[in-house]
């Protein structure tokens, strides 16, 4: 935390790297297991990790605004991915059908019971972190979510990208573009 305050803003970013232990680590891969090959699927895998890292620093840049205690691990990056997930499946829902809401409730009840676990007392779950990566993920996916339309083929349907896609041209360069907002509030903090 204090180095952060010194100016050694990497940290934000590199803490999601680190984890309390092997429990934790573990705990962290099973979930991104389980949702990041569907966010490579929507996003390919470059934005995805892109999401993933500057969803994690937001995170931690919340936690830290939030006066948190210090914290480790991947948990803000992975609630950016969710974030991300669950509005591409939100803006997708026609195309998809009725298993995106399934996937869309299964998502909103994993956050609703890791923001409980937060705060419960003495929880060491970092609650701040989760809605910061959780914010900025969302924000992602409703910028860089393909449009998918349904197409009907011989062998059946298939879910294609709308054939005029408006995408920005770097996967996260509006979520580094609000980069600012966090630095200005991370400098009012410091001084």
């Amino acid at each position: 935390r204090g180095a952060a305050v010194c100016g050694q803003l990497y940290r934000l970013v590199t803490a999601c790297f680190l984890h309390a232990g092997p429990l934790h680590l573990a705990s962290n891969l099973l979930s991104l297991y389980a949702v990041g090959p569907v966010c490579v699927s929507f996003f390919g895998a470059p934005a995805t990790a892109g999401i993933f890292a500057v969803g994690g620093a937001y995170g931690n840049a919340l936690s830290y605004l939030a006066a948190a205690p210090p914290s480790v691990g991947a948990s803000g990056g992975l609630f950016a991915l969710v974030g991300a997930l669950a509005t591409a499946l939100h803006l997708n829902r026609d195309a998809i059908g009725p298993s995106a809401r399934e996937a869309r409730s299964a998502l909103a009840a994993s956050v609703f019971l890791n923001l409980a676990l937060g705060a419960l007392p003495k929880s060491r779950l970092d609650s701040a972190a989760h809605i910061g990566g959780l914010l900025a993920g969302a924000l992602a996916g409703a910028l860089f979510t393909p449009r998918l339309t349904r197409t009907f083929t011989k062998t059946g349907t298939r879910l294609l990208p709308h054939p005029a896609p408006c995408r920005p041209a770097s996967p996260c360069s509006a979520v580094y573009a609000a980069a600012p907002v966090f630095a200005t509030l991370l400098r009012a903090r410091i001084h």
